[in-house]
């Protein structure tokens, strides 16, 4: 089973699998400026990052200052399997499907000040799920389809 999500792509909305989806790099005071009015009315909202992130993930709970509105919403910028980021475990598989050294790769986000995954996490995350994957392409890297069997192969109630 493969997990779908709706992207907008500006003049369209389209349904496409999370890995085939655009990610970006943000700055965090360009983020926290999207967040700084209520997407209902318009009035100034309290943005508080829920918790550090986790890898590639973080999380935030958006409020609207206004006593009319009073909408709430949490936000986090990767879809996630349970407790798992998909951003995470996407990251640990084009590390390991491309070949790429796992510390040069994330030496390198950490030296950019970009939150990823540690190289602990992305030993565990290859141990639990990806292995058995690249057992199954047989020298065949291409990262779209050894994803789309991270979900078919592995159980997700593992996820």
């Amino acid at each position: 089973m493969i997990v779908s999500v709706i992207t907008c792509n500006f003049m369209s909305c389209r349904g496409t699998s999370w890995y085939d989806e655009p990610k970006y790099i943000v700055y965090h005071d360009n983020l926290i400026e999207l967040m700084k009015k209520c997407c209902k009315c318009g009035q100034p909202t309290s943005v508080d990052r829920v918790m550090r992130p986790s890898g590639c993930l973080v999380t935030f709970n958006i409020t609207c200052l206004s006593r009319k509105c009073g909408h709430s919403k949490k936000w986090s910028n990767s879809p996630s399997r349970g407790r798992l980021p998909l951003l995470n475990i996407l990251l640990a598989a084009v590390i390991l499907f491309t070949g790429c050294l796992p510390t040069k790769i994330l030496r390198a986000f950490n030296f950019l000040n970009i939150a990823v995954i540690s190289p602990r996490t992305y030993f565990r995350l290859q141990k639990q799920y990806l292995h058995g994957v690249s057992e199954l392409t047989n020298g065949n890297y291409f990262v779209k389809y050894c994803m789309s069997q991270v979900l078919v192969v592995r159980n997700p109630k593992s996820f």
